[in-house]
């Protein structure tokens, strides 16, 4: 395997981690803030 290989498929692997991450704490945060802002229209 070539090490430009390796790199790209490390690369890709990395981005695809955040890139979930990412999605994981923008659905908590938006469900926070919605909550917040049930709650306080209540």
């Amino acid at each position: 395997m070539k090490l430009s290989a390796h790199y790209t498929r490390t690369s890709v692997y990395i981005t695809l981690a955040v890139l979930l991450a990412g999605a994981v704490i923008y659905y908590f945060a938006i469900n926070y803030i919605a909550q917040q802002q049930l709650d306080r229209g209540l």
